[in-house]
């Protein structure tokens, strides 16, 4: 049980993005290091991640650092609007966001380096951060009018873009079934070698070693 609660989180970020990249909810397939913007309020038929509000649009995009740095920028934003960019690794943590709180109305810009890059201050106007792993999970919310009028939300979607190097790299194994031992123990694994866990986890990582769980 240890064990499965521990790795869950990777094998279901997984099964989330390959979803996406089939097209989930009705929404176009989503390529790895591009943006889907929705331009739908969510409503209690939503499911394509669990309770998500129904006062801001989303957009959301898969980033797969291994062939380079992926660019985030953000154009200058309607004043006084709710709007926030969360990057979350394979683990389900956000280890940045982004948003009015620190950059106002913007315009703001990101560059995003895996393990093996250097964070730094700036580079060409984009402050430069430092990925734990080389997935990363973009998750973007825009504030709607309360009369549920999305227009000027699906303004700000449009002026968010992401400039990537390369195309990145097809997910191997795909996600079947999180109670299929081989398929959940494939993915666990291929997602652990790209992501390295946390060093705090060293003693958890020895025991589930034995189990086959790891890099």
């Amino acid at each position: 049980d240890e064990a499965f609660v521990y790795t869950f989180p990777l094998y279901e970020v997984a099964r989330t993005r390959y979803r996406d990249f089939l097209g989930a909810e009705g929404l176009p397939s989503l390529p790895t290091n591009t943006v889907l913007h929705d331009p739908r309020v969510c409503d209690h038929d939503s499911r394509w991640v669990t309770t998500p509000n129904n006062d801001t649009l989303y957009s959301r995009a898969w980033i797969d650092l291994t062939t380079g740095p992926v660019r985030v920028d953000i154009d200058a934003l309607p004043p006084d609007r709710y709007w926030s960019v969360a990057f979350m690794d394979a683990w389900t943590n956000n280890f940045v966001v982004i948003g009015g709180h620190s950059d106002g109305a913007g315009p703001a810009s990101v560059t995003l380096v895996g393990p093996g890059g250097h964070a730094g201050t700036e580079s060409n106007g984009s402050r430069i951060i430092q990925a734990p792993g080389n997935d990363v999970w973009l998750l973007a919310r825009w504030l709607v009018d309360p009369e549920g009028d999305p227009s000027v939300g699906q303004h700000m979607q449009s002026c968010m873009r992401i400039s990537a190097q390369g195309a990145g790299r097809p997910v191997q194994p795909m996600p079947a079934d999180a109670m299929d031992a081989a398929s959940f123990v494939g993915v666990v694994c291929e997602r652990m070698a790209m992501n390295p866990p946390p060093a705090a986890d060293a003693a958890m990582l020895e025991r589930i070693a034995a189990l086959g769980l790891k890099p």
